[in-house]
């Protein structure tokens, strides 16, 4: 009798393990679809050139700056953003070699004179800057979630920051936003995976993300006193 309850035991077990399995299966699906979605959406407009809106202007004006460092040099700029086109007279009615941009940090300018040099100069090499960024944001959103939370509710995350206009507008905006998601989602991967190995090149990724993200935009510093005030908390009291 003894034997045919354990027997009956390790069959509900093996069942339960089945119908785990095959629903994890289900989700993984679930988010290959959704990343195909999030890939079409992505591509949308991507060849077009820079003369609609927010978008146009941006992309513009980002070609422009990737532009006048493959003409003037990283060294020469002093890794600075420009703005003209060549020389201009300032108000003092002197000549200067360039007008810097000083609005937001360079890194977005040079990852677009980045991929120039090695593509061409048009919309659609820019536009393929922030829209593979975006890929890898939503990768790393994947493998950061799966583990904490399983796949289930993975999936209905990145359903969320997949389809919410605040995320899916800047899917291949060349402008700072993009960019600096990508190094947030980064950082949040990286401390997660520390948090798991202990391996310190999770610790050492997590800080060129985060150099990363400074180097791009004005609110990752905010976001930089969150996550360490948040991490710090949670390390304290031991979770």
């Amino acid at each position: 009798m003894e034997n045919t309850y354990l027997q009956n035991s390790d069959g509900e077990n093996d069942l339960n393990t089945k119908k785990r399995s095959s629903g994890q299966r289900c989700w993984l699906w679930a988010v290959f679809i959704l990343f195909g979605l999030y890939f079409l959406m992505s591509l949308a407009g991507i060849g077009q050139e820079w003369l609609n809106h927010h978008q146009g202007w941006n992309g513009a004006r980002r070609s422009l700056g990737a532009k006048n460092y493959l003409r003037y040099g990283y060294i020469d700029s002093k890794l600075g953003s420009m703005d003209n086109l060549g020389e201009h007279y300032n108000a003092q009615g002197k000549a200067d070699k360039y007008e810097y941009f000083w609005h937001h940090p360079p890194m977005t300018n040079l990852l677009v004179s980045f991929a120039f040099a090695l593509f061409g100069e048009s919309p659609l090499i820019a536009r393929l800057v922030a829209a593979s960024l975006s890929w890898l944001t939503f990768l790393f959103f994947f493998l950061a979630l799966k583990r904490l939370w399983g796949m289930e509710a993975t999936f209905y995350s990145l359903f969320f920051i997949s389809l919410i206009p605040i995320h899916s507008t800047y899917l291949s905006f060349v402008n700072h936003e993009t960019v600096i998601v990508f190094a947030m989602a980064g950082m949040l991967l990286c401390y997660e995976r520390y948090l798991e190995t202990g391996r310190n090149v999770f610790a050492a990724l997590l800080f060129v993300f985060m150099f990363f993200g400074t180097f791009t935009d004005f609110p990752m510093f905010p976001f930089l006193f969150f996550f360490w005030l948040f991490t710090g908390i949670a390390r304290a009291s031991g979770g």
